[in-house]
């Protein structure tokens, strides 16, 4: 288990034409609490793994659109919200025979806003929204083989795919910027006459 902490710097907003003096902004923390397994199993041919935490999110940093007046807007970075981050993640890998491995991964996300300033909310930012670049969900598979095709030459072969769950680009989760789910897949195989050796052809 463990607790840690850490924050962002604050800062400044100016623009050189607003015609308004520099908004600063405070400093963001974030208290880290987590708690976790690790093991190796059946004489090292499996791993598994599982963590679980939770995140203090304050002071959120967020983009905020101000009204100055005359129908002009700036944009601007605020304190806007307090938030929280519950997750937990799973791996294994399982080595069935000699030189033949498999992988596979998960990842377990929910992130909400507890408290949201009222220019954040005027701007569009709502405590029902999702964090920036938050899939819900995640995971990865991989398989690896290697095979001695004589004396110290080797043929290696890869692949893995991996999955994302849709995830917002923006605060206020415009649909537009919205990223739907994907899948990426990727291969590789590597010949190696020597242990110094080696030559790979791969695609993504």
């Amino acid at each position: 288990g463990s607790i840690s902490k850490g924050y962002k710097a604050g800062g400044f907003n100016s623009r050189a034409l607003s015609g308004n003096p520099p908004l600063s902004y405070n400093p963001e923390f974030l208290t880290a609490y987590e708690v976790g397994l690790k093991t190796s199993l059946f004489d090292r041919r499996m791993t598994f793994n599982v963590a679980g935490f939770y995140n203090d999110y304050r002071d959120i940093q967020l983009l905020s659109v101000v009204d100055l007046g005359g129908g002009n807007v700036e944009t601007t970075i605020q304190n806007a919200a307090e938030g929280r981050i519950i997750g937990a993640e799973v791996e294994m890998q399982v080595e069935p025979v000699e030189d033949l491995v498999f992988g596979v991964g998960m990842g377990f996300l929910d992130t909400k806003y507890n408290d949201v300033g009222a220019e954040a909310q005027a701007s569009g930012i709502l405590e029902s929204n999702r964090f920036i670049n938050a899939p819900a969900f995640t995971m990865n598979l991989t398989a690896d083989y290697r095979l001695e095709i004589a004396r110290e030459q080797t043929l290696t072969f890869h692949a893995d795919l991996n999955h994302k769950s849709s995830q917002f680009r923006d605060a206020i989760n415009t649909e537009a910027l919205r990223a739907d789910a994907y899948w990426i897949a990727n291969a590789r195989i590597a010949w190696a006459p020597n242990p110094t050796f080696e030559l790979a052809a791969f695609v993504t």
